[in-house]
């Protein structure tokens, strides 16, 4: 259980890492430091994004195991969508790829985790 949410827990520190490269690195219309506000809008949706993760990885039912493994593999499609970014020539592109790899790796591997766990007690539904 608790495996989950550190696991799921890094892979929010990696999304808040990428928001930071993101505005760090500003290329046109997208969120930057000069623009407090167009940056805390970004801020809260990678956080909303990750509370319902945050909540579900915390049950050890395997209902609720199944609906995080589920919910972790659309935010390492996400990710995944990141990586292309590097190979496009962005500016700062090849950082939001090692953002996009890292975050992947880390949702796959929460999504072993977590069936890994659900398949160690027998009852998948």
């Amino acid at each position: 259980m608790l495996k989950s949410f550190y696991i799921d827990l890094l892979t929010f520190v990696v999304a808040i890492i990428g928001t930071l490269l993101a505005a760090f690195n500003k290329t046109g219309k997208t969120i930057s430091f000069e623009e407090p506000i167009t940056f805390l809008v970004g801020f809260v949706v990678v956080v909303m994004l990750f509370l319902p993760s945050l909540i579900l990885s915390l049950f050890n039912k395997p209902r609720a195991r199944f609906a995080f493994a589920i919910y972790q593999g659309f935010i390492a499609l996400l990710f995944l969508g990141l990586i292309p970014s590097g190979f496009l020539g962005f500016r700062g592109g090849t950082g939001a790829s090692i953002i996009g790899i890292i975050g992947t790796v880390i949702c796959i591997w929460s999504i072993v985790v977590v069936t890994n766990l659900t398949k160690r007690n027998k009852t998948f539904y």
